[in-house]
């Protein structure tokens, strides 16, 4: 045969004479680059030496084995692969390209790479004034660096005692009251002042009907005595819920509630959310009756116009719809029970704490355990959790006494788990020691006693210790298999 050619493979990185087969070579730097260079120089080399904190970062990082590897790679060059590279400066691989060397400092752009011993100690400097994450990120960024740091920025700020003490108050899902089976079974009750009069407000959990009385007098038995009226008109009902006023925890009151067979339940103080049919109640009779010279018929009006889910609040609770001033058949008046009220009501509450929740960005707080350390809201003092009364209500002991309180109104002080800077941090290399790369230590120790991609500072005995994986020939990630050329080449020679 006249011709035996020699087939060999080299690698695009080696072949650096261009051809149609390669790739297009890299150009060279631009004008841009030299001078973002130089200028990095520059700012670098007017770095005033005298700074103490510099120095003690330059003292750190000489002691620090991650930082000596890394500015060793910067100086002889970094490996092809990042599994060639020790694992410790793996955090490091994907940044190589904005990290330098400049007068003994380490540094990613212009920002100073903070060894792990350090990392603390700068973390308390950045939220020394307690701003939020942001802003302590954006601090930071400004002008030191490390792997993970706006990661532990976060956790820091998040963790942080006083922060949490003097947060806004969060918003909590909303929780839409259970629609009773049947009207007049549950009813929520509250007194409200309009035009300096006093007034009681009962409303029905399942209809939606409302009645007012005028309160004479705030004492807790001209309270009862107008309840009283209002369960001889349309019964007696199996739950009331109101807030803890004096005229609802009272000693009269809970007799009342007793000898007329209801269960009373009260609301967490300083949250009348958990009263929360009432409080609209008492917002919709004002907005009625500040727009009226009769409130009476005002009430009326409210009785008979259909709400949301298509009935008014006479038609589930009589049967019936009142007569009002605007003229109607009698036939029309008369109606049945009316079909499918829970599901539709179902299905409003649905989409009004859907919207609720994404407006407000509300967020739902964790349970709180008995003996919890917490810090309450409105007065200001810390406390423990005794137990839990209600859903997201406590009873909390402070210095002062037994308080009840709802979840939203305590901070929970139980500790944060500490920020973990890094789980493997390496133990500090004396100053002046080398730092071997795994390859290094291998040529340095031939007898084997030191395991491979272990980084050893001569002299000190302290060591990285990290067992690298063993090295594959070929193709990284290749699996061993019998290759065999092409049948095109049987006509050849092949070496």
């Amino acid at each position: 045969m006249r011709y035996a050619p020699k087939i060999e493979y080299i690698p695009g990185s080696r072949n650096h004479v261009a051809d149609a087969l390669s790739r297009a070579p890299s150009g060279l730097p631009s004008r841009i680059d030299v001078m973002l260079v130089e200028e990095l120089e520059a700012s670098t080399s007017i770095i005033p030496s005298i700074d103490p904190m510099i120095e003690e970062i330059k003292e750190a990082q000489q002691l620090d084995a991650v930082c000596q590897e890394v500015q060793n790679l910067i100086i002889k060059g970094w490996p092809t692969y990042k599994t060639d590279a020790h694992t410790a400066v793996h955090p490091y691989w994907d940044v190589k390209g904005h990290l330098t060397q400049s007068k003994g400092l380490l540094l990613y752009d212009q920002r100073l790479v903070i060894p792990s011993n350090l990392r603390l100690k700068l973390l308390d400097r950045i939220h020394q004034a307690h701003q939020g994450i942001v802003k302590c990120q954006a601090r930071a960024r400004r002008a030191i660096w490390w792997p993970g740091m706006s990661k532990q920025i976060k956790e820091m700020v998040q963790g942080c005692r006083q922060c949490r003490i003097n947060s806004p108050t969060p918003v909590e899902p909303l929780q839409p009251s259970t629609l009773p089976s049947k009207p007049w079974i549950k009813l929520g009750a509250d007194l409200f002042e309009f035009q300096k009069k006093n007034y009681l407000l009962v409303v029905d959990y399942h209809s939606r009907y409302i009645e007012v009385r005028r309160l004479d007098s705030l004492s807790s038995a001209f309270t009862v005595d107008k309840v009283k009226s209002i369960f001889s008109t349309h019964g007696i009902p199996e739950v009331v819920i109101s807030d803890n006023g004096p005229q609802f925890s009272s000693r009269e009151f809970q007799e009342f509630a007793k000898s007329y067979g209801f269960q009373h339940l009260t609301s967490s103080p300083k949250y009348p959310k958990a009263n929360g049919e009432a409080e609209r109640a008492v917002g919709t009779v004002k907005r009625l009756w500040s727009k009226t010279t009769d409130p009476y018929l005002s009430l009326l009006t409210y009785r008979a116009t259909p709400l949301e889910n298509g009935f008014t609040p006479s038609e589930p609770l009589m049967n019936r719809l009142l007569r009002t001033t605007l003229p109607s058949m009698p036939e029309t008046r008369v109606v049945h029970k009316p079909p499918n009220i829970a599901e539709k009501e179902q299905h409003i509450n649905l989409r009004t704490m859907n919207n609720y929740n994404q407006r407000h960005k509300a967020t739902l707080l964790p349970e709180l355990s008995q003996g919890s350390p917490v810090y309450v809201r409105d007065t200001k003092k810390q406390g423990t959790v005794l137990a839990s009364v209600a859903p997201h209500s406590y009873t909390v002991k402070t210095e002062t006494g037994v308080i009840r309180r709802n979840r939203s109104a305590l901070v929970d002080l139980r500790e944060e788990d500490p920020v973990v800077l890094e789980p493997n941090a390496p133990p500090p290399v004396p100053m002046g020691a080398e730092v071997l790369s795994p390859k290094a230590n291998k040529k340095a120790n031939p007898s084997g006693t030191q395991a491979p991609g272990t980084l050893v500072a001569e002299g000190s005995g302290t060591s990285l210790a990290h067992t690298a994986s063993p090295t594959v020939p070929g193709r990284f990630g290749a699996l061993s298999r019998e290759r065999r050329l092409p049948r095109r080449f049987d006509d050849y020679l092949m070496n």
